[in-house]
């Protein structure tokens, strides 16, 4: 994946959560599986004060 794509993933996930994506997640995010990704976001979700959600 190239830098414009990996910024268009990130900038897409940031608007279809409504969430910010910081520098720490982003790294974490760019490496990461389906699974991890989806914990990631659900934390980024929490921390913002929005839903959560439970398995």
């Amino acid at each position: 994946m190239d830098s414009l794509s990996m910024v268009n993933f990130l900038i897409e996930l940031e608007t279809a959560f409504n969430i910010v994506i910081d520098t720490n997640s982003a790294q974490k995010l760019l490496g990461a599986t389906p699974k991890i990704t989806v914990n990631i976001i659900k934390n980024l979700i929490e921390l913002k004060g929005g839903e959560t959600y439970d398995k």
